[in-house]
């Protein structure tokens, strides 16, 4: 397990398969979960193959499925709802520079049951997917930008007292337009408030175009974007799908600011 605070996520289980269905992966899984407890351990996050041997592995040793349909599992000490609560209470906030003490802490944001399914575009998050793999990549760019002196091109809204990750924004070079940024802003609902704040603190190359997609109708994180300086131009009809299972789609809506922002929270037309 990889953990900051009782809370991460578990690698993964494997066997050699002349080795398999001999009990060695159940006997290790209930060794590490009766540790993970002992520590006083909170919560676990992991991603595998659903409806396949580990999945029912995971299962038994008190993991369950996000959603259906889904390889993403997570475990809780008590209760997710009592994990939710405690984990992502209100309380004051930072914004700090996306290093490695975030990578674990930043899944319950992500695989969290909460609105909005346009989470991390420029990750490649969309819906209720773990940060395990896709913020690998960034947090390297990270460490590269920070020792050449550059300002960091991701931010963590960070609660102080529990460390849950409860706001995120980064930018990245769109993949398609040149000379614009995709900016990527999510937020935990109890702290969009805090959102334009968090967003307006993100540096980005200052003669860039910004664009930013958000669900229809979440209009918390559009009230963030506008106070931002950001405008819906344009809906994209039923573009990505609600859920695991496709049962339904969401429209969503394409921002621009054609200007940038500063640190100071200033927006340059």
């Amino acid at each position: 397990t990889i953990e900051y605070r009782g809370v991460g996520l578990l690698g993964h289980v494997y066997t050699r398969p002349e080795d398999r269905r001999q009990g060695a992966a159940m006997q290790l899984m209930a060794c590490l979960m009766e540790h993970f407890r002992q520590r006083g351990g909170q919560a676990l996050f992991l991603g595998t193959g659903y409806d396949t041997p580990p999945y029912h592995i995971y299962r038994v040793n008190g993991f369950a499925g996000v959603e259906p349909e889904s390889g993403y599992m997570d475990y809780y000490s008590t209760s997710q709802d009592e994990f939710d609560r405690a984990y992502f209470a209100p309380g004051s906030t930072a914004i700090e520079p996306v290093g490695w003490l975030h990578w674990p802490v930043s899944i319950p944001l992500f695989l969290g049951a909460f609105p909005g399914v346009v989470r991390g575009a420029g990750l490649g998050v969309w819906g209720r997917r773990s940060t395990e793999g896709p913020l690998l990549p960034l947090l390297e760019d990270c460490l590269e930008r920070d020792a050449s002196g550059l300002p960091p091109r991701a931010l963590a809204l960070v609660q102080q007292e529990t460390r849950a990750v409860v706001g995120w924004v980064m930018w990245s070079d769109h993949p398609l337009w040149p000379d614009a940024c995709l900016v990527d802003l999510y937020c935990h609902p109890a702290f969009w408030d805090e959102g334009a704040a968090l967003l307006q603190s993100l540096e980005v190359p200052e003669s860039h175009t910004c664009l930013a997609y958000c669900d229809a109708g979440l209009q918390p994180k559009a009230a963030a974007l506008t106070a931002a300086g950001f405008r819906c131009g344009a809906t994209l009809n039923q573009r990505v799908a609600a859920d695991r299972a496709q049962t339904g789609w969401v429209d969503v809506e394409v921002w621009e600011n054609k200007g940038s922002f500063q640190a100071d929270g200033s927006v340059v037309r």
